[in-house]
């Protein structure tokens, strides 16, 4: 996630988590998807910044996020995924923009979302009186998967 306070901005990304994509061969699509992680692995290389992000993401009381596909829409340039986004311990609304690709029995997906942290109920931060975080953040992912024994990208039987 791209965040962008008042003076610069950072990067927060998490590298574990787990993802639960249902592949379709017939239709050469995925069928259903679900992606979580703890908000503990989530970072942004300095330590100060890390602790202060999951105090305000009250990560004690609300310790994972959890995207969950309702519905996959072509598009012209790729796919839009209109799921739900589970975070601070509230569902709401989320679509993501995706790009698929793949070479034999390897599914590559990327997406972008941008997300008001408000619509969780999350706080503006606001530090010193000064800086302040913009509420909307752009979120990116890249993620690869193997599809199960006997199937491939351009195998739809």
């Amino acid at each position: 996630a791209e965040v962008r306070p008042t003076a610069h901005r950072f990067q927060a990304s998490v590298s574990t988590f787990e993802a639960a994509i249902a592949w379709d061969p017939q239709a050469g699509s995925i069928a259903a998807a679900e992606l979580s992680f703890d908000l503990a692995a989530l970072t942004t290389g300095h330590p100060r910044r890390d602790r202060e992000m999951l105090r305000w993401l009250d990560a004690e009381t609300h310790p994972r996020a959890r995207f969950r596909l309702i519905e996959l829409e072509q598009i012209d340039d790729g796919l839009l995924a209109h799921g739900r986004f589970l975070l601070h311990g509230r569902e709401q609304p989320l679509t993501l923009r995706l790009a698929l690709s793949g070479q034999a029995d390897t599914l590559g997906v990327e997406g972008t979302a941008t997300l008001d942290h408000r619509d969780w109920d999350l706080p503006r931060i606001r530090t010193l009186l000064v800086m302040t975080v913009d509420p909307v953040l752009k979120v990116h992912f890249s993620l690869q998967a193997s599809l199960p024994e006997g199937h491939t990208i351009a195998n739809r039987e």
